[in-house]
């Protein structure tokens, strides 16, 4: 199955910000922040991301509000890349990184994007090089 992509709606919000805390939480730029400080101001660096940013979302066609994944991005910065664990490695994070226009830059990393077909130059700030 080819997945569909669709634009964020304010019923996939409290998903994206989860999985985004949960999955950052190990990353080795946060991990000596407290629980109370991580997650405080992330949860408060996500809501405002999505606020300003492009989120597309991959889910089953049959069903739309499903949700594969998602990349919340701006012109050639990519802020989060997330697939869920189950459907890695099928071309969902490489589906949505090429409807993003193939970013450059990324805000966020973790030790998953070594692993992927792309490569991103590591930019907290979203600075274009």
């Amino acid at each position: 199955m080819i997945p569909q992509l669709r634009e964020m709606t304010d019923a996939d919000r409290s998903f994206i910000i989860s999985s985004w805390l949960k999955s950052y939480r190990n990353a080795d730029s946060v991990t000596h922040l407290s629980n109370d400080v991580y997650y405080t101001g992330h949860a408060k660096l996500i809501n405002d991301l999505l606020a300003t940013s492009n989120v597309t979302i991959a889910c089953d066609p049959s069903y739309p509000t499903s949700m594969f994944g998602y990349i919340v991005h701006d012109a050639n910065v990519a802020h989060y890349l997330y697939v869920k664990y189950s459907l890695r490695r099928h071309g969902v994070a490489t589906m949505l990184y090429e409807a993003a226009g193939k970013p450059s830059v990324a805000t966020h990393f973790t030790f998953v994007v070594p692993k992927l077909p792309f490569k991103f130059v590591r930019n907290p700030y979203g600075v274009y090089p």
